[in-house]
């Protein structure tokens, strides 16, 4: 796993805890951070994320997401108490891994099982062979049984560092193991900091001026940095999703046509490949709205914004998505499609589907419409992106 989603993982544990943490638990969350190999700082970061109304969320690869289900079950029951509240939180945790009834009394038995022994037993720090849970030495290494968990970090949260991360923008810490760390403190100023327990190098931008980082983030490895969004640590992905996209249009010929998606013969409209709403004869988009009569079909606007909002959603932070252009492009777009066989012709089936409008001769059925050139979607470029010049061919 990666640190982060190390954090997210022992975030869905705590998100069980009470106030007051029971003497196994600590010893669970020992347990636990030794098998995903997760370190203080980590334990400490995912405790200051549960900490902001976290609600837990499935991470890593399905035999992680099992294994997260196990050891939430093991933490909660190792305080001898599973209430209502609790249930709740496991179930729906369960729900979406299709785990059955009997599947999670099966983990809960395991959980017992594991609870019973960490009273008898645990784990030397250092070797990992298994000592009497009351051992002071590890009387095969000699190695000192000292408890760094949960309650000593939260004593020694407060005087490490005073830093806080800002509320808004967008926030990289980076950590100095980074290969290029010399290279990127000194081309983007990035300051050196201490926070939670760890020394990272710290970056801080308005959301607006992410394209002028686009090197920065082009150079970096994903797994040794931590993403800040608006105060809140979030996933590469979430903000990010738009840099591999980035990189083609850098290395396209002509960046724009890459952007309409010219690159790959399927213009669109929008000025985003990521949209996937092209203006081709069998194109889903054109198939929201109904039909009025046997040549008007009513296309359905509410509809088209809201799939576009959904599919651009990750990539909102592209700097060269004109997001502010699409309601006025999507006005643009007829309220009424007339069928005239030449600039709209019908999609159509041989079979009956539910909203569709039947045609005789011969028998098919109509669900959309398909346009029969690109006269419409080049005047729309032009009106809404002037310096863009795009030529039928």
């Amino acid at each position: 796993m990666t640190p982060l989603e190390r954090i997210h993982y022992l975030a869905n544990i705590l998100n069980l805890a009470s106030s007051q943490i029971h003497e196994y638990q600590e010893t669970t969350l020992e347990i636990i951070c030794q098998e995903i190999q997760a370190d203080k700082a980590e334990l400490l970061q995912a405790y200051q994320l549960q900490k902001q109304h976290y609600q837990p969320q499935l991470v890593g690869r399905y035999a992680q997401q099992i294994g997260n289900l196990a050891d939430m079950l093991f933490f909660v029951l190792a305080s001898g108490n599973l209430e209502e509240h609790h249930k709740t939180i496991l179930l729906d945790f369960a729900q979406p891994l299709g785990i059955t009834q009997t599947q999670f009394q099966r983990f809960m038995q395991e959980a017992k099982a594991r609870c019973q022994w960490i009273q008898e037993w645990r784990k030397c720090s250092a070797c990992s062979n298994q000592i009497p849970a009351n051992s002071k030495f590890c009387p095969t290494c000699g190695e000192f049984q000292q408890k760094l968990f949960l309650t000593d970090l939260k004593k020694e949260e407060k005087p490490v560092s005073t830093f806080q991360i800002p509320n808004k923008g967008f926030v990289l810490l980076i950590d100095p193991a980074h290969n290029n760390s010399l290279v990127l403190v000194k081309n983007f100023k990035l300051k050196n900091i201490s926070y939670l327990e760890k020394e990272w190098l710290y970056g801080y931008w308005e959301f607006e001026h992410i394209g002028e980082i686009l090197p920065l983030i082009n150079n970096l490895s994903f797994d040794l940095v931590q993403i800040y969004g608006d105060g809140q640590l979030l996933k590469w992905e979430e903000l990010f999703a738009f840099v591999p996209c980035a990189k083609q249009r850098q290395q396209s010929y002509s960046p724009e046509e890459h952007c309409f998606g010219l690159n790959q013969q399927n213009l669109n409209i929008w000025g985003c490949v990521q949209a996937e709403m092209n203006w081709q004869k069998d194109a889903a988009w054109f198939c929201y709205g109904y039909f009025e009569s046997k040549e008007i079909f009513l296309l359905d606007k509410k509809k088209i914004s809201h799939q576009l909002e959904q599919r651009l959603q990750s990539y909102h932070l592209c700097p060269h998505l004109a997001r502010k252009k699409l309601p006025h492009i999507i006005q643009a777009l007829p309220d009424k499609i007339m069928i005239d066989n030449k600039a709209w012709d019908y999609q159509t089936t041989e079979k009956e589907i539910l909203g569709a409008y039947r045609l005789e001769n011969p028998l098919r059925w109509a669900f959309g419409v398909s346009p029969l050139n690109l006269n419409l979607a080049v005047e729309i470029i032009r009106s809404h992106f002037p310096l863009f010049s795009v030529q039928k061919k």
